[in-house]
């Protein structure tokens, strides 16, 4: 949901969107809006805030504002618009939070992206195509976390692959057949 079209959006100015950003905030937080609307500037918003300012602000926001939106929130990346999310800022957002991958498009899901998303959560790799699933995008899943082993093939599963997962986590041996813990000196 992107709340950038024109026709939608009664708000004309930044100062508007940051009291409904504020507002919005401060209700889920079950705070008084007023007293922490007092308190609170447009970059502690997207700190505090960040998929509510997005929401509410994502279309007027400068380039430093959405990539500190998504630093602190990587799901906020669902509410860019295309031309927002730049490979920086999706990089931005899945290093924050893996499973934010789940939010980009094959287009946006960059080799570089696919490794920074499973470095950061391993099990990521579930979100990713085949085709992007590398060997070093599955190597890097599993070293991070050894029971993501258990989205990939067969055929994935080098020996590379096994002997990191089990490396990083002795329980991910129970993932591979006799014949993968061979092939890859487990047994």
């Amino acid at each position: 949901m992107n709340i950038c079209d024109p026709t939608k959006d009664k708000m004309k100015t930044i100062p508007q969107y940051i009291r409904k950003a504020r507002a919005l905030g401060a209700r889920e937080e079950g705070l008084e809006a007023e007293a922490s609307a007092a308190m609170t500037t447009a970059e502690e918003i997207v700190q505090r805030w960040p998929v509510w300012a997005l929401r509410v602000a994502g279309c007027d926001m400068s380039p430093e504002q959405l990539m500190a939106a998504v630093q602190s929130d990587g799901h906020a990346v669902r509410y860019l618009s295309p031309e927002q999310r730049t490979e920086a800022v999706c990089l931005a957002a899945v290093e924050h939070c893996g499973r934010a991958i789940q939010h980009l498009t094959f287009e946006q899901r960059t080799p570089a992206v696919c490794i920074a998303a499973v470095k950061n959560y391993g099990r990521a790799i579930k979100f990713l195509s085949r085709k992007q699933q590398t060997e070093d995008v599955c190597v890097a899943a599993v070293s991070q976390n050894g029971s993501a082993i258990e989205h990939l093939t067969a055929r994935q599963r080098t020996r590379a692959v096994c002997r990191a997962a089990v490396s990083q986590d002795g329980h991910a041996i129970a993932y591979l057949t006799p014949a993968q813990r061979k092939q890859s000196g487990l047994s």
